[in-house]
């Protein structure tokens, strides 16, 4: 008895051991069991698939974010494939943009370069002053009209100030995929 019981805990070990061995060191973001840990910055929802002549909307989301301020960010995307349609601030009361209770000021620009957006995002007045939490705070509209896999990306230059105009650091920005079907 004592030498079963001795031989099923060497087995339990070793399969423990192999399992924690094939685990991954860094999570993969494909895969919707790891977490986005934050602060980080990402396109919401993560993968689109649709049929080509179609039009859809894909949100800029701010996650587990502290004493953020003033958001930039740089989202680009492939104009043979995808035309930009519009945008909304996301700011209406109960939202992350609305949480301090201040005004939102927002400057979206479309038309500087024909593959960018730019976003400048900034909460004023508010108590406390700085936003903190998860949400999505800006909606992009766009059409399909070419039948191809692109993606929406976050340039390295989005950022995050705090209520000092110091960088908040983001640990992730998390790209949107779109497969055209």
């Amino acid at each position: 008895m004592y030498k079963k019981r001795v031989i099923q805990q060497i087995l339990f070990y070793t399969i423990a051991f192999i399992l924690i061995a094939c685990t991954e060191d860094e999570p993969s973001w494909n895969n919707p069991f790891y977490p986005v840990e934050g602060p980080a910055m990402l396109l919401n929802p993560q993968e689109i698939h649709l049929p080509v002549n179609t039009s859809f909307s894909i949100s800029l989301r701010l996650e587990d974010v502290k004493d953020v301020m003033g958001i930039y960010a740089e989202i680009k995307y492939n104009t043979s494939v995808l035309s930009f349609v519009g945008f909304k601030v996301l700011d209406s009361k109960g939202s992350l943009l609305k949480s301090t209770g201040g005004e939102v000021l927002s400057f979206i620009e479309s038309d500087s370069k024909p593959d960018v957006i730019v976003a400048n995002i900034g909460i004023a007045v508010g108590t406390p002053r700085c936003i903190k939490g998860s949400g999505n705070i800006l909606r992009l509209d766009f059409h399909i009209h070419k039948s191809q896999k692109t993606e929406i990306s976050l340039s390295n230059a989005c950022r995050l100030t705090d209520s000092n105009l110091n960088d908040v650091p983001i640990y992730q920005l998390i790209n949107g995929k779109i497969y055209v079907e």
